[in-house]
C-alpha cells in the first residue's frame, strides 16, 4: 500500500508538472502571436457563444463611450426616439470613424437609430479626439489599432459581430480585424467600408505628406477642409496632421483577408470637379489643379477611383466577395444617407436571420 501511495502521489507529480509545462508553452505562444509571429500548430480558443445567442450588453469605456459619458450639447441632439432602451442583442456592430470626427458627432445618434433590436452598436473614439481629447495623438496605424483594439476586444471575444469603417477608419478596421483573428481567433460576420478604397492604396503623393507635415493650413485648404482650423483651432490642426498619415499607412493585398462579405460604399459626388471640369469657376479650377499636382498620390482631384473601390474583392475569401454601393453623397453624406442604411440594416439582418 505504501509503493501504491508512492506511485500515485509520483504521477500526479508528473500531471501537475506536465499540466504547468503547457499552461507555460500556451503562454509563450500567447506572447509569440501578440508580436505578430505565426507559431505553427497554435490555435486561440475563443469565448463566443453559438450564433443567435442573446448577448449581454457591451461592456463601455473612454475608448468605447456610452452616451451618459457624451458632453451634454451631444446627448440634448440624440433622437427622441431610440430603441437602446428594448435592445435583445445578437449580434454587435462595431464602428470606426475616420480623420477629425468623434463618436457625438453623427455616431451617437446610429446607435438609437438602428433598425433591428438585435443589433447593438458601439464606436471606438480615438485618443485625442471627443471625450478623449485630453489624450495623446496616434499616427501610426499599429498605434491606433492597439488602442482600439482594447476597445474591442472584449465585445469580439464574447459575441458574434460585424464592423463598419469610414474613410481612415476603414483601414483602423481591418487592421483591428486582422490583430482579433491572429489573436483571439475571432472574425467579423460582416464589414461596412465607407467612403475608402481597399487598403493597398495610399491618398498622398510625396509632396501631399510634405504639405501635411510641415505647412498645415496649406494642407487644409488643399485638401477642401479649410474649416477646420477655424472650428478647431490648433488642436483641430494638430488632430487633422496626425490622422491623415494614416492615410499612407497601408498594407499589401494578403496581409489579412476577411472570411465574411464586403459592402463597400463610393460616394459619386467625389467626381464632381472631374465631371464638370468645363464648367467650373476660375477659384475651383485652381483647387483641382493643386489637389492634382501637389496633394493626390494618384494625380486626380479625388481620392480613389471607382476600380479601387471595387478591389476590396480582394481582401475577402467570402464566396459573395465585396459589392459597391454608389450614392449620390459626398465623403461625408455617405454617413447618414438612406440608402446605405438600409444596405447595412438589411446586411446586418440577413446575417441574423441565418443563425
Amino acid at each position: 500500500s505504501s509503493v501504491c501511495s508512492s506511485l500515485s502521489f509520483h504521477w500526479i507529480c508528473v500531471v501537475i508538472l506536465v499540466a504547468m509545462d503547457f499552461d507555460d508553452l500556451d503562454a509563450e505562444a500567447e506572447s509569440r502571436v501578440a508580436a505578430g509571429e505565426d507559431v505553427s500548430g497554435y490555435v486561440k480558443v475563443n469565448k463566443q457563444p453559438p450564433r443567435g445567442t442573446l448577448l449581454e450588453r457591451m461592456r463601455r469605456t473612454k475608448r468605447l463611450p456610452k452616451d451618459s459619458q457624451l458632453p451634454e450639447k451631444a446627448k440634448s441632439m440624440l433622437p427622441v426616439a431610440s430603441n437602446l432602451d428594448d435592445l435583445t442583442p445578437k449580434l454587435r456592430l462595431l464602428c470606426f470613424y475616420g480623420a477629425g470626427d468623434n463618436v457625438a458627432v453623427t455616431w451617437a445618434a446610429l446607435a438609437h437609430e438602428v433598425e433591428s433590436k438585435e443589433i447593438e452598436v458601439a464606436t471606438y473614439e480615438w485618443p485625442g479626439h471627443g471625450i478623449r481629447e485630453q489624450e495623446e495623438l496616434r499616427n501610426t496605424l499599429d498605434g491606433l489599432r492597439d488602442d482600439a483594439f482594447e476597445a474591442v476586444k472584449d465585445a469580439m471575444d464574447t459575441g458574434s459581430f460585424a464592423v463598419l469603417g469610414h474613410s481612415i477608419g476603414c483601414l483602423l478596421a481591418t487592421a483591428v480585424c486582422e490583430k482579433a483573428k491572429r489573436e483571439l481567433n475571432v472574425e467579423p460576420l460582416y464589414a461596412i467600408m465607407l467612403e475608402r478604397g481597399a487598403p493597398h492604396f495610399p491618398v498622398l503623393s510625396r509632396s501631399g505628406q510634405d504639405m501635411l507635415r510641415n505647412r498645415i493650413d496649406d494642407f487644409l485648404v488643399a485638401y477642401g477642409v479649410p474649416f477646420v482650423a477655424a472650428i478647431g483651432g490648433d488642436h483641430g490642426r494638430a488632430m487633422w496632421q496626425h490622422d491623415m498619415e494614416l492615410e499612407n499607412d497601408t498594407r499589401e493585398v494578403g496581409w489579412f483577408k476577411f472570411s465574411c462579405p464586403i459592402l463597400s460604399v463610393c460616394a459619386l459626388r467625389n467626381y464632381g470637379m472631374e465631371a464638370h471640369s468645363d464648367m467650373l469657376d476660375e477659384k475651383t479650377r485652381q483647387f483641382k489643379k493643386v489637389r492634382e499636382e501637389q496633394v493626390s498620390y494618384f494625380g486626380t482631384s479625388y481620392n480613389f477611383s471607382r476600380d479601387m473601390y471595387e478591389a476590396w474583392s480582394e481582401w475577402t475569401e467570402h464566396k459573395d466577395g465585396a459589392r459597391v454601393l454608389y450614392v449620390d453623397a459626398d465623403h461625408y453624406g455617405v454617413k447618414t444617407h438612406q440608402d446605405v442604411r438600409r444596405a447595412m440594416w438589411k446586411g446586418l439582418r440577413d446575417i441574423i436571420y441565418r443563425f
